[in-house]
């Protein structure tokens, strides 16, 4: 791959995606790693998302801003993209819920909600500074880091964002969100922290330096964090770290949950 943009599993049949920036196409690696190139009308590869229940996907174009969906069962060497209805003037982040899409609008302070059908049915506006966004499977609504990471907020349709307090010094980096509780874990430069769906706190790890991003496996009760040129997994009660190293740069962790 000339430049990654986004991965992301179909834990359907544990098929990963690969967008790519300087690809007009995606790609779709099965667990034998067998390579499958699918054109798109793309002009360059954004940020990527997977429903597996609703079998869609959904893609940004890094050049165009545009979001498409996709059939994850498509035959043949083409995809098509159907186009969702939104205007955006620079890159978007996406999360995935029950086949609706959450986009995370930095350059126009908003967030926004998507139906499987690809129509706007909720906006949060002026939430400056958004860096990441993600949404439990199970639940019903999503959690954003804003202001450059001094805010963890919830998003609930028909509320006012939720802000949770984080014990951090500096900025927050990297969240993810559990798909079979709802917990959300947050890494800040030197911490972890988690909490429950509703906003109340779980635990606080310090010393964890370095991190750059977290990945929460709830169904086999592991949590991976990555550092620059590491990864480590724990399980959720902080026990039995394993290390992995070697990595010239690690940047983003994707999880098969229950998988691998």
């Amino acid at each position: 791959f000339s430049s990654i943009s986004a991965i992301a599993v179909d834990t359907h049949n544990g098929d990963c995606w690969v967008s790519d920036r300087w690809y007009r196409s995606l790609h779709r690696i099965d667990t034998e790693g067998e390579i499958q190139r699918l054109g798109a009308a793309l002009e360059a590869g954004g940020d990527l998302v997977i429903d597996t229940p609703s079998r869609q996907g959904w893609i940004a174009d890094r050049l165009t801003f545009e979001v498409f969906s996709f059939d994850l069962d498509a035959q043949g060497d083409t995809l098509l993209l159907t186009e969702i209805d939104g205007t955006f003037s620079d890159q978007v982040e996406l999360a995935v819920q029950s086949g609706y899409l959450w986009i995370a609008d930095p350059a126009g302070e908003r967030v926004l909600l998507y139906d499987p059908q690809g129509l706007r049915v909720a906006e949060w506006s002026g939430l400056a500074g958004l860096i990441q966004i993600d949404a439990s499977a199970s639940g019903h609504g999503a959690w954003v880091l804003a202001a450059d990471g001094l805010e963890l907020l919830r998003l609930e349709p028909g509320q006012a964002p939720l802000e949770v307090f984080m014990p951090f010094i500096d900025p927050a980096v990297a969240l993810d969100v559990g798909d079979v509780r709802g917990d959300v874990w947050v890494a800040g430069a030197g911490d972890v922290v988690a909490y429950f769906d509703s906003g109340v706190p779980i635990l606080h790890w310090d010393n964890v330096p370095d991190t750059q991003d977290i990945a929460i496996d709830e169904s086999s009760e592991h949590v991976w964090i990555a550092a620059s040129t590491q990864l480590w997994k724990f399980s959720l009660q902080g026990q039995q770290p394993t290390q992995l190293t070697g990595f010239t740069q690690t940047l983003e962790i994707v999880v098969h949950a229950g998988g691998g």
